[in-house]
């Protein structure tokens, strides 16, 4: 009996460690992964992606537009990226370097040169949206008036831009068959973070607050202009604005997204190669009128 008692024990405890070690082995090929996808958040085309991690270890992504949420954890490169700007969905093709530019970025802002498109929620309910004023108010720093509309409801917002970085195109800078060559000094884009509060009496109002990126360069005369010089190119946007809107009244956060040509996060509702083309899917949400103009 006892020598039956002490190949019981054995087993027993020849089966806990085997479930030991199984354990272990799982614990260290998650660390493994997670150290993998730090290493491998970079994008294509000098793009730098926090995305990988922060898919791990932010406290959520908005499933709208991978907007990240203020809970990232990472080590210091991923934390620079982050004071950076930087995010996901930017594309910074050639903007590889880092500058100071003490330029007035307002004429960029505030430029009407084409209608924003945009979009608020999951279903990708238009956005009409007009950025009407901006002044330099100090170093990097904007504020800005608009008004926003979503079907029949207008509201006037004011709010500030804050310029977290400014890069320096260092290829293709004079475009197709350098046709702006001696008419462009350098060429750049900057990446900020916005906030833009409706009028709080106002029904259905609420803040807009994400990262905007836009293009510029600078004229033989040392102006800062609006950069369209690539308008040719299927790829072509500019003045890109990403994140959320939240409610004054009930803190419900919805996705929310507008640009100058095409939409950043859009989803499937571009299906355009060449253009921004809209899915006929999401007519009903206020697309009609835009179809059918195109």
């Amino acid at each position: 009996m006892r020598k039956y008692l002490n190949v019981l024990s054995c087993l027993t405890i020849s089966m806990l460690s085997l479930s030991c070690n199984s354990s272990a082995k799982k614990v260290s090929n998650q660390s493994m992964s997670g150290e993998i996808e730090v290493v491998n958040a970079k994008a294509d085309n000098g793009r730098t992606l926090e995305s990988a991690v922060n898919l791990k270890n932010a406290n959520r992504v908005d499933e709208c537009n991978g907007e990240i949420d203020k809970g990232l954890q990472g080590n210091d490169k991923n934390r620079k990226s982050r004071q950076d700007g930087i995010q996901p969905w930017m594309i910074l093709d050639g903007y590889d370097r880092v500058v100071e530019v003490n330029g007035d970025f307002s004429k960029v802002l505030a430029n009407s040169v084409y209608d924003y498109l945009g979009y608020i929620g999951n279903d990708y309910q238009r956005l009409f949206i007009d950025i009407n004023s901006a002044r330099r108010t100090g170093g990097k720093q904007y504020y800005v008036t608009g008004e926003s509309r979503v079907r029949n409801n207008a509201c006037k917002f004011e709010g500030d831009i804050e310029i977290l970085s400014i890069r320096e195109k260092t290829y293709g800078i004079y475009g197709v068959d350098d046709y702006m060559e001696g008419k462009v000094r350098r060429r750049g884009c900057c990446i900020a973070k916005y906030s833009l509060r409706e009028d709080p009496k106002h029904f259905g109002s609420g803040v807009f607050a994400g990262y905007l990126l836009f293009y510029w360069y600078e004229n033989n005369h040392r102006h800062i202009v609006y950069d369209n010089i690539d308008i040719d190119s299927d790829a072509y946007s500019n003045c890109q604005y990403a994140g959320t809107w939240q409610s004054y009244k009930t803190n419900k956060v919805k996705p929310c997204c507008w640009g100058q040509c095409r939409i950043p996060n859009s989803g499937d509702l571009d299906i355009g190669s060449c253009e921004f083309i809209v899915n006929p899917k999401y007519r009903s949400k206020g697309w009609e009128g835009f179809i059918q103009a195109w």
